[in-house]
């Protein structure tokens, strides 16, 4: 079934995700998302936590008001409600972080945000985390190792109905975190590049009107036949260079990556090759995980809630009818 598309003001093109240009005419992303904040509810992070990685919600009907982002105006609260001075400082495109005045200390806090980027005067809530003793910053992101190789289906946004079906070479990627990293992992943004260039990669399923998709950055593919659209994302058979970035917001120094050289071969000979030492400690613990979160500067994280706003409106328009 062909999906049918309506035309959208060019305002509402701001609100495209950055990681994906759809077609003319198609996939567009709704006008308003939600608000990210790290830690999630009830997580610890270290007193030496430089500060608190934010994407604040957006709409395009408050867009550039008042010569900003209304939706940056958040609060830090102690555990007994009092505002702690702190500051919104905006890292880079969507991120921003919040910068306590003085280092945290042990305790509990609270972070006070709008979270409902659809209505600038509703959805107030309260985020609690509690803090723990210092902890040294990290020096290494840890390591990448193959977790499978695969052939198989991978869903991408492309195509004329918004998400095409590839078959594809896949190798997916686990990462150990290194054990000076451990009681940061509640507040890094990983970022995946893959030759250089941030690498989102796939959706995790397929979009409906209950379901909004995540995406995959540890799941490198290589279509093994000739995509439908031009603006094909994925990779190209042969060797490609993977390097994990774990970003602190606020530390002076970054964290030496996690690199891996990783091979994609429609003939099944998919493989890893751990890259040359970069100098890191290499303390890489054995809690190997499967990356599922968003990545590429959160950018990618407003794919799922793309896919999520244009099923509902077309759902809409057929009651309409």
């Amino acid at each position: 079934m062909r999906l049918r598309f309506v035309f959208v003001p060019p305002l509402a093109l701001t609100a495209m995700v950055s990681s994906y240009s759809a077609p003319a005419g198609a996939c567009i992303a709704p006008g308003c998302r939600p608000a990210t904040l790290l830690p999630a509810e009830g997580k610890s992070i270290p007193a030496s936590t430089p500060a608190l990685p934010f994407v604040p919600a957006y709409s395009v009907a408050y867009a550039g008001r008042d010569g900003g982002n209304p939706f940056t105006n958040v609060q830090l609260l102690d555990g007994n409600g009092r505002v702690v001075a702190s500051q919104v400082k905006q890292e880079s495109g969507n991120d921003y972080s919040i910068v306590p005045d003085q280092p945290f200390s042990p305790g509990n806090y609270k972070v006070r945000f709008i979270e409902d980027g659809c209505q600038e005067d509703a959805g107030t809530r309260e985020r609690s985390f509690t803090v723990t003793a210092a902890a040294p910053l990290p020096q290494s992101a840890g390591t990448l190792r193959v977790k499978s190789t695969s052939q198989g289906r991978v869903i991408w946004p492309g195509g004329a109905d918004c998400v095409e079906f590839v078959p594809s070479a896949v190798v997916d990627l686990a990462w150990d975190r290194s054990e000076t990293l451990l009681p940061y992992s509640e507040i890094v943004r990983p970022i995946v590049e893959v030759d250089g260039h941030v690498w989102t990669g796939p959706l995790d399923g397929e979009p409906s009107p209950y379901y909004s998709p995540g995406v995959q950055p540890l799941r490198l593919y290589a279509a093994c036949t000739k995509p439908e659209s031009a603006a094909y994302p994925g990779l190209t058979e042969g060797t490609h260079h993977v390097k994990l970035r774990a970003v602190l917001p606020g530390a002076p120094t970054e964290p030496a990556p996690a690199e891996l050289d990783v091979t994609l071969q429609c003939d099944g000979s998919s493989n890893g090759t751990p890259a040359p030492s970069n100098g890191g400690s290499g303390d890489a613990s054995s809690n190997g995980c499967s990356l599922t979160a968003t990545t590429a500067g959160w950018d990618a994280r407003w794919i799922g809630g793309a896919f999520m706003g244009l099923f509902l409106t077309l759902g809409a328009l057929r009651r309409k009818r």
